[in-house]
């Protein structure tokens, strides 16, 4: 790709640029489309691959952020650019326009490396009534045990993990190895795992709640596979970047999908207090969500580093929120300050045929994600605000939330202290607080195989 020779088999493509104000209208995906289309045609029409001056692939460069939209395309990341263009990485890709380019036999060793390659799976977590295309899909990446000690500081494998996670392109992949630390003890290291979590952009988030359901039904799954005299354990432990989480197996069933247990840190939602910074969201929620001042019942940020702002509206402005992404203004929502991750915006449900006792919606375009279909990480604020602020029942524990996305998704909240935990029970916050949400919810596997991208 360093050098250029004009009667070459390669078509280097230098760049996709699109007028601003055709950006994020899926002008850039279908001119593309038609663009490979038209020289995969002129290829076929030589019915020669060999000839001088017959194109037979497509190469091009990209960084990490545009890699999802050109594997949709239809191309493959072949490696680390060797060419260097200011201090972030590069990737080459490619696209064969000769299939029986690519349709040589496997030899033997192709064969033993099938063994050894990644396995993945797609969850869809937190599914209403066991039914395939609802809930939030996550990528679960089963990585080797030997993966573990170097990731935090090693930056190949870090990007190795944002190009798949752009390959997938979901909101959440999740990436799961056992825990091999000497600290741990030989009992416990077969229930104990490292996990990272990375948007279908690439950006690392440090905690994802349906990714870490994924991953439980994943690893339970497999043990039992692994082993059949031993169907699985009940526990697993998660090692986050932050925190430790325990998922559990729980034998009552939505719908034909098996359900799991998560423990969660119990966040409380703190009141924003600079009034210019409220005046600035105020004008945000109106400008890109049609929420009025007057419509707003609470406006705050989450105890942990007003990582997420928390929205409370009338179920009115609920439904009157745009559904449609062409009608939300995601770049407001960008450039709002005053808070880190998401926003939260949510209300109590007066419908009576919808079993939740809230609403909510979920907006991150700050981490890759314009709306997630469920978000299981935001209800560490919104069971605890909902159960003790707005339903003032505290001899009712458990909560239920759904979250109206256009896939919508339903997840069941028990609020506990810590001399409520069972037997199998295991605290999830990282302070010390003795308070933690119980998160509970389906996961169906929807698709699974193997990883090529090395």
């Amino acid at each position: 790709m360093s050098c250029h020779d004009p009667d070459g088999s390669l078509l280097a493509v230098h760049s996709v640029v699109i007028d601003l104000n055709h950006r994020r209208k899926t002008s850039a995906s279908q001119m593309m489309s038609d663009y490979v289309f038209a020289i995969s045609r002129e290829a076929q029409i030589t019915n020669d691959a060999t000839d001088t001056g017959c194109i037979n692939k497509i190469i091009l460069m990209a960084k990490s952020n545009l890699l999802g939209f050109y594997v949709q395309s239809g191309f493959c990341v072949t490696k680390t650019s060797d060419i260097v263009h200011g201090s972030e990485l590069w990737y080459e890709l490619e696209l064969s326009l000769v299939p029986s380019l690519a349709a040589a036999p496997e030899d033997n060793n192709n064969n033993s490396n099938r063994n050894t390659l990644p396995k993945f799976w797609v969850v869809d977590s937190f599914a209403i009534d066991g039914k395939y295309g609802s809930g939030n899909p996550a990528a679960v990446v089963l990585l080797p045990n030997n993966f573990d000690t170097t990731t935090n500081t090693d930056p190949q494998k870090i990007e190795w993990m944002k190009i798949v996670a752009c390959e997938f392109n979901l909101s959440e992949t999740a990436f799961v190895w056992k825990n091999d630390d000497a600290a741990v003890g030989d009992s416990q290291k077969k229930n104990s795992y490292q996990i990272r979590y990375f948007s279908g952009t690439g950006i690392e988030v440090d905690l994802c709640g349906h990714a870490t359901l994924a991953a439980a039904q994943v690893v339970f799954l497999q043990q039992g596979k692994m082993d059949k005299k031993f169907p699985g354990d009940d526990e697993i432990t998660f090692a986050t970047k932050l925190i430790e989480l325990k998922a559990y197996r729980d034998n009552t069933r939505d719908g034909g999908s098996s359900n799991i247990i998560m423990d969660f840190p119990w966040r409380e939602v703190d009141p924003i207090q600079a009034s210019s910074v409220e005046e600035s969201i105020k004008e945000m929620l109106e400008k890109s969500l049609n929420i009025n001042e007057e419509e707003i019942i609470l406006l705050g940020v989450g105890d942990n580093d007003a990582e997420d702002l928390f929205v409370h509206i009338t179920p009115k402005a609920f439904r009157a929120m745009p559904t449609k992404k062409s009608d939300i203004d995601f770049g407001r929502m960008m450039a709002c300050s005053g808070y880190n991750r998401g926003i939260i915006i949510c209300c109590q449900n007066d419908d009576v045929a919808v079993k939740a006792d809230f609403l909510s919606r979920f907006f991150g375009p700050k981490v890759g994600i314009d709306e997630d279909p469920v978000t299981g990480s935001a209800h560490c604020l919104l069971a605890p605000y909902f159960s003790r602020r707005v339903l003032m029942d505290k001899n009712t524990s458990t909560v239920r939330g759904m979250q109206a996305s256009k896939r919508g998704g339903m997840l069941r909240c028990e609020l506990l202290d810590e001399c409520d935990k069972s037997n199998n029970a295991g605290n999830a916050s990282a302070s010390g607080d003795d308070r933690y949400v119980r998160i509970i919810g389906s996961a169906l596997i929807a698709s699974s195989g193997e990883l090529h991208i090395q």
